[in-house]
Formats: C-alpha cells, structure tokens, sequence
C-alpha cells in the first residue's frame, strides 16, 4: 500500500446529542483510511496510511496498542458471487475462496492480528 498523505491523521470522538467533539485521537503519523468500533464502544481501532494498526481507549484517549500493518495479504469481498477471496499482495495468485454466504458480499474486516475475518 502506496502512502499518500491523505485525510487527517487523528480521529475525533463526538457526543451526539450535543454534536461536539469529545476528544481527539492523536498518534498516526499519516492520513487514517480506517475505522472500527469494537462491541461496547470502548475501544476503537483505526488503519492509517503510516502502515499501523492502532488500538485506542475511547474513554481515556490512549494508545492501547499499535500494530503493523501486514501488507502480504489482502480480502476481497465478492458482490457477485457471495464469497470472499484471500490475495496475495505480491501478485501471486488468490490463495483461497472463502464461502458461506448465501447472497452478496458488501463489507469485510480483517481483525488486527490478521487471523479472522469478519464480512457482512
């Protein structure tokens, strides 16, 4: 993945109701291109193009962990086809296809130490 300095490189935390910003979530050295927040809202994790994963608490602010990035492979989904592919980012062959949906695939995640997948 190519590092373009893209977006912001922090996250912001909103209160909804009150429609402002909580806290700012500083440490990636480059734009951040992703965001999940994990069951309970708790802690979040972000993907920047500084080649890191990195875990925060939402309520404190904090780093919990950082992460790198692992660049060998990469999961597709398959709108059309309802499985999932497993590339490998080196431009060999898609290693395997990972099926169980019964209709299309719109969204996938890779967990941060890269072992599970998670699609809807």
């Amino acid at each position: 993945m190519s590092s373009p300095p893209l977006g912001a490189r922090h996250l912001q935390v909103w209160d909804l109701k009150k429609a402002e910003t909580l806290r700012k979530l500083e440490g990636h050295t480059n734009g951040v291109y992703a965001v999940a927040v994990m069951p309970y809202g708790r802690r979040t994790v972000s993907g920047g193009y500084d080649q890191t994963l990195r875990v925060w608490d939402l309520e404190t602010g904090q780093i919990l962990h950082t992460l790198a990035a692992d660049e060998r492979f990469i999961v597709s989904t398959g709108v059309s086809d309802s499985t999932l592919g497993v590339w490998d980012l080196e431009g060999g062959p898609r290693l395997r296809v990972l099926q169980g949906h019964t209709g299309s695939v719109f969204a996938v995640t890779v967990t941060p130490d890269c072992r599970r997948a998670v699609s809807a």
